[in-house]
């Protein structure tokens, strides 16, 4: 349970984190249960001394229930079930431990405005715990049919085992670093710092939801913060869509890996080429490049090579790319300069100040985002110039003029910029 948090909230403000750390938890005036090292006081005449507790079972699962409070314990505003409520747990039965409590369910007791808001591991989420004990209990029903039929399985059932046992166990790559980060490939290491780091942001600003939602609990929200609301949900599903792309791109390039090392070893064997580091970059870009032109284009045969003219083509359209997006980015740019003046004018004490800080972290993201975009596109273009120049020397790629070519044509091009500079000047 050391992966769960108790955020308790007041007037909207979290005024303290609760980290649990026990399997048991204790909530009251005077909140002692025995077994329970973790003990949050609820500071309100409504609450009873020993008024509701937490207890996680075998399997990780939170259980809250209400031990006998006079005034009863809420959850998402509803309160808990009779069969729930009782100082006596060793019922057997139905609602004997309570109810299962879920991340960002939001707890109140008696008749205190304060809301703790649980927060815990993704794979506990209503909808994928719920998800998970069904493929569970499917498990146990395939077992014992193949148990009735003396341990032979059928091709379907055991198809369906398969299935049932993958998506149980299923994780991304991405997911199965998180806990040892250590060992994630060197190569990778930027790609999986990137995830982690807009993982952050996304749980920074499901936190602003939950704040801004749990006013609602005691009054109605202004339009100020009904739009921010909005802006709030608008940016976490953005960063949720980012975050499985990249989780999906780094998944992949993980399985290539050892795909694409077969390929280099086999194609230098084949070549007879040098087997120095300097080739082995070259080769590895190269299989990289045809490895994303393939996965464009499904029904050409992937171990086809990219070739000089369709280089340079790519090459071109980047470049094309790259100007439009610098242009956005500069925008961006603009956007939060103009915000951070907007800010300096608001007071700290100005009830707008919250909301305009927050609009101006949205904004950096924003240019943040284009930033990652512009820097993508110019390492691309940094490993095609490297697969070209290895094929042809005499190939320029020169990014002020944004231009790919020979050096006659490279030449001509930049004559051509200086003489439209003087003209510009001499106007």
């Amino acid at each position: 349970s050391s992966q769960w948090r108790l955020d308790e909230i007041k007037n909207g403000i979290i005024v303290d984190s609760h980290i649990i750390s026990t399997a048991i938890v204790a909530f009251g005036r005077a909140a002692e249960l025995e077994g329970a090292a973790t003990n949050i006081c609820t500071a309100h005449e409504s609450c009873s001394r020993l008024h509701a507790r937490i207890a996680f079972d075998s399997n990780g699962v939170p259980w809250l229930r209400d031990l006998g409070s006079g005034n009863g314990t809420k959850v998402n505003k509803k309160s808990v079930p009779e069969k729930s409520r009782g100082k006596v747990e060793n019922l057997k039965g139905e609602g004997s431990r309570g109810v299962i409590v879920y991340p960002a369910d939001q707890i109140q007791f008696g008749a205190s405005t304060r809301v703790y808001v649980l927060d815990g591991p993704q794979e506990y989420e209503r909808g994928a715990l719920e998800a998970r004990n069904k493929q569970v209990a499917l498990l146990k029903t395939l077992t014992a049919a193949s148990a009735s039929t003396n341990g032979t399985e059928s091709g379907i059932i055991a198809e369906i085992k398969n299935a049932s046992s993958s998506s149980i166990s299923s994780t991304t790559d991405a997911d199965a670093y998180a806990d040892d980060p250590g060992q994630v490939p060197e190569k990778h290491r930027k790609l999986f710092e990137r995830i982690q780091a807009k993982k952050y942001k996304q749980n920074n600003i499901q936190l602003e939801m939950q704040r801004i939602q749990s006013k609602a609990m005691s009054a109605e929200l202004t339009s100020g913060q009904s739009s921010q609301l909005e802006k709030l949900e608008a940016r976490d599903t953005l960063l949720a869509k980012e975050i499985e792309d990249l989780e999906a791109t780094m998944s992949e390039k993980i399985h290539q890996a050892s795909n694409n090392n077969v390929h280099t070893v086999a194609k230098r064997k084949k070549t007879g080429g040098s087997t120095s580091n300097y080739d082995e970059d070259i080769d590895s870009l190269y299989d990289r490049t045809s490895a994303k032109r393939s996965r464009g284009d499904q029904s050409q045969d992937k171990s086809v090579a990219e070739t000089e003219e369709s280089l340079i083509d790519k090459c071109i359209a980047l470049f094309d790319r790259m100007k439009h997006k610098k242009g956005m980015m500069q925008e961006k740019e603009k956007k939060v300069k103009a915000i951070e003046e907007q800010l300096q004018s608001t007071g700290k004490d100005d009830d707008e100040y919250f909301f305009v800080n927050n609009k101006l972290e949205l904004a950096k993201e924003e240019f943040n985002v284009a930033s990652d975009v512009v820097r993508s596109i110019d390492k691309d273009i940094t490993e095609i110039e490297a697969i070209l120049k290895y094929s042809d020397s005499k190939i320029v790629v020169d990014r002020e003029l944004m231009f790919v070519g020979s050096q006659t044509k490279h030449a001509q091009r930049r004559s051509d910029m200086n003489e439209q500079k003087l003209k510009e000047e001499s106007s």
